[in-house]
């Protein structure tokens, strides 16, 4: 990818190169783990994700799923959006 549409990626949070549209992942929940981030820091930093981008992305690997405490920020991180009057689809 071109160091321009790189750029694009990094600051407007998504690009189109060679007509496939890219979308910067912008959250990893076990970093959440990692940071130590509370339920209110999460939906802080969702807040400002939705005002500069207009959505919010966050992944896990499932193999992060096993960990209760994963589970649990993910968890958080739903709520959070919920919250905000976000959208998602939550599986049972």
């Amino acid at each position: 990818m071109p160091g321009e549409v790189g750029e694009r990626l990094k600051n407007a949070g998504h690009a189109v190169y060679k007509k496939m549209h890219f979308i910067r992942t912008q959250f990893r929940v076990e970093f959440f783990k990692d940071q130590k981030l509370k339920k209110e820091d999460i939906k802080l930093l969702f807040q400002k994700s939705l005002k500069q981008y207009g959505y919010v992305i966050f992944y896990t690997h499932e193999y992060e799923l096993v960990k209760s405490d994963v589970r649990k920020l993910l968890d958080q991180s739903l709520e959070s959006l919920e919250e905000l009057g976000m959208k998602h689809i939550r599986s049972i």
